[in-house]
């Protein structure tokens, strides 16, 4: 598992190449990341990947906005965002460290967009259905603040 420190800097570089990563240039923005810091957001992927046996076309698929309600993907959605500690086990939002981590000109418009869009989820949702339901919500209304790496 990743320590808490190392996660936070691989949300950063997600959410620094959030834009590109909604507009499926994945690999363009991890050319840009230092070679020191791919590791650390390689090893996020993976160990999601490999947990929930999810195929790396279904994370394409993902990466670009088509989310199908199936089990395998929320299952890789929940990992993501539990252990990057951004949502916790109760499914609640850690909004400082969303607006934290993001970069100036994205900070007016991914924690609003995911805020909105976790309270729209219905009360005591199972926590995968919470996270999906707020992913799909944040593609549809913004695509360029839906970021999944």
């Amino acid at each position: 598992m990743l320590k808490k420190g190392m996660i936070s800097l691989t949300i950063l570089l997600i959410l620094l190449g959030g834009e590109a990563f909604a507009k499926s240039k994945v690999h363009d923005v991890f050319e840009e990341i230092p070679n020191e810091l791919k590791f650390m957001l390689k090893a996020l992927h993976d160990i999601c990947r490999d947990q929930c046996g999810i195929t790396e076309a279904s994370i394409d698929e993902i990466r670009v906005g088509q989310l199908k309600n199936d089990k395998k993907i929320k299952k890789y959605m929940s990992c993501i965002w539990l252990q990057s500690t951004m949502m916790d086990e109760l499914g609640n939002l850690n909004i400082d460290l969303l607006h934290d981590l993001c970069p100036a000109s994205l900070k007016d418009k991914v924690p609003k967009i995911h805020i909105d869009c976790h309270k729209k989820q219905p009360a005591k949702s199972p926590l995968e259905d919470l996270i999906f339901g707020m992913e799909d919500c944040v593609y549809k209304t913004n695509p360029e603040a839906y970021i999944m790496i």
